[in-house]
């Protein structure tokens, strides 16, 4: 059985700022996982822009029921502002950086039951439109 608990979250981090003033801005959001029963309290949740390479990021954990899913998801999701385009999406912890788990092919073929034909770990790049909310980005492929 799976305890969670709540935990108070640092506000949304960013390496740059997110709207400028009249910039158009949409929303990331999704459901968290990670290799183990709870989701680590530091695990970090970035966007990289697929045009400019830069990066947005919140360690603001969401604590909710709308984001059990899939039989992975243990009722934790983030919500990340930023300006519309093109963007690839991992999660990460601080003291391994290097270890990115994207949101991918792989998370797509796991959630729909197919483990043993999820072969590709492939990033998906998804895009942001103004206003609207991009749902169900998990970025949950720690197995590559």
């Amino acid at each position: 059985m799976c305890v969670w608990q709540r935990y108070s979250r640092p506000e949304t981090t960013k390496t740059t700022e997110p709207t400028q003033v009249g910039e158009a801005t949409g929303m990331i959001e999704g459901p968290l996982s990670y290799p183990s029963e709870e989701i680590p309290q530091d695990l970090k949740i970035c966007a990289q822009n697929q045009e400019t390479m830069e990066e947005f990021c919140t360690q603001n954990h969401i604590y909710d029921d709308k984001y059990r899913e899939n039989e992975h998801a243990i009722g934790v999701g983030y919500k990340l502002q930023v300006p519309v385009g093109d963007y690839q999406v991992y999660a990460f912890l601080p003291q391994a950086p290097d270890w990115k788990a994207y949101y991918s092919n792989y998370v797509i073929c796991a959630n729909s039951g197919l483990y043993e034909n999820c072969v590709l770990h492939d990033p998906i790049t998804i895009t942001v439109f103004e206003n609207q909310t991009t749902p169900n980005v998990e970025p949950g492929d720690w197995y590559e």
